[in-house]
């Protein structure tokens, strides 16, 4: 068995990084032209998160500006030239928004947006806005019984929490992160809970170093059953996904997936043999109607059809980008895999499995990435050692924003999920839940 810090990479979940939004109205703006042969822009407005600003403004007159120019100063006091202060973008004439992300929580920040004609500038327009503090509620009460949180999962009234060195799970309410139990009865089998996920009345959990699951009552917590035994296959259990009727189960070190009836608790199948490519399996998701599993010594991606369990297809290859993959979540449309050793992560087409993109910008601020989820058209990325997320824009790729700083208290953030707008994230370093509001 390979040390829970290697064992937890691949906690299935979810997160809603999308913050408060505060209107704040323009603020009335002149600055001496160079000339007055452009007319100046109009109408700037902002609304800010804790770490962007939106900036919009009416549509500048085409026929005098050939671009325009955004500056911005820290502060009460706008950029008062088209060369002082800091310089956020020089966009086309026809543009009337840009969103600066980036910034820092509970700042003042004002802007100048010039029109420009060559080298002439027209007066700025101008707005100051103050970002939002960043929100964020923490649990961290020793009551909790927080060691080593690693798996989280949601049931629409509560939270619950795998301790993997505690060996229980604690529950508490989603709407005031009040404490409702913590599980810790020898009759759980808790040993090493890494992950957890909630499948229609009950909550199911991985023990990882126990070779078993446990089932709960998502209502009442009380013990539904254990489910142990060489025929369940269970060889270091560490990532659980469900797909709407079965529970499946990937095994970290007998690199095979389990497949359970999530209603009567019986083997479906245990899945294995070289043709699935199977290579410290940490990672697993359903897409709806086929399974996804990330292979971390394997560089490899396998997809298994749900129905049956036939193999679909083995993805690996260097344009794929892999490099220790520990966990993917599907977005209805694309597969998005994390490589916890590339510091990037990989999209793939998830009717064909052909790559669509691999990316690894330094400004992505990728830092052993670990947990991946999918959430109102963003995807949220967990960044281990870099204790922060990352989120990325699901249609492009593009990067929206990166959540870190010592107000969120992430600390080995581990894994993720989403309850109502809002998203959950356990710190396995911090023994707390940082919670994010949407």
């Amino acid at each position: 068995m390979r040390p829970f810090t290697q064992l937890a990479r691949s906690l299935g979940a979810s997160l809603s990084a999308t913050l408060f939004l505060t209107t704040v109205l323009a603020v009335g703006a002149s600055a001496t032209p160079r000339k007055s042969v452009v007319a100046p822009i109009t109408g700037a407005h902002a609304t800010s998160t804790s770490t962007s600003v939106l900036l919009q403004w009416r549509k500048a007159k085409v026929k005098t500006a050939s671009a325009i120019m955004i500056r911005r100063a820290t502060g009460s006091t706008a950029p008062s030239t088209i060369k002082s202060g800091t310089l956020v973008a020089r966009i086309a004439p026809t543009r009337t928004s840009l969103t600066n992300a980036s910034l820092q929580a509970n700042t003042e920040y004002s802007y100048s947006i010039f029109a420009l004609k060559g080298r002439v500038s027209s007066s700025a327009d101008k707005v100051s806005i103050t970002t939002n503090a960043p929100p964020v509620k923490s649990v961290t009460n020793t009551s909790y019984g927080f060691n080593t949180p690693a798996g989280i999962a949601a049931d629409g009234t509560n939270v619950w929490v795998a301790n993997a060195n505690g060996n229980t799970v604690t529950e508490f309410s989603q709407s005031s992160g009040a404490l409702v139990q913590v599980f810790y009865d020898a009759s759980y089998a808790f040993s090493g809970p890494v992950a957890v996920v909630t499948a229609g009345p009950d909550v199911w959990v991985a023990n990882a170093l126990g070779n078993s699951l446990t089932e709960m009552s998502a209502s009442t917590g009380a013990l539904v059953r254990v489910v142990s035994g060489t025929s369940y296959g269970l060889n270091g259990p560490i990532a659980l996904t469900w797909d709407g009727t079965n529970l499946w189960v990937a095994n970290d070190t007998g690199n095979s997936l389990t497949e359970v009836n999530a209603s009567t608790g019986a083997l479906v199948q245990v899945i294995s043999g070289a043709s699935y490519a199977f290579s410290s399996p940490e990672g697993i998701t359903s897409d709806g109607t086929n399974i996804w599993v990330a292979n971390v010594t394997g560089n490899s991606v396998t997809e298994v059809n749900g129905s049956t369990g036939a193999l679909v297809q083995v993805i690996s290859g260097t344009t794929y980008g892999f490099n220790s993959p520990n966990s993917l979540v599907s977005d209805g449309t694309n597969v998005w895999v994390v490589n916890g050793l590339g510091n990037s992560v990989s999209e793939l087409d998830q009717s064909t499995g052909a790559l669509v993109q691999v990316i690894t910008n330094t400004t992505y601020g990728f830092n052993d990435p670990i947990a991946v989820t999918s959430s109102g058209g963003e995807i949220l990325v967990l960044n281990f050692k870099g204790n922060s997320i990352t989120g990325i824009n699901q249609a492009s790729g593009a990067l929206v924003q990166v959540i870190s700083g010592s107000t969120y208290n992430l600390n080995g953030p581990l894994g993720i999920t989403i309850s109502g707008t809002n998203a959950w994230v356990t710190n396995a370093l911090g023994n707390s839940v940082t919670e994010l509001f949407g």
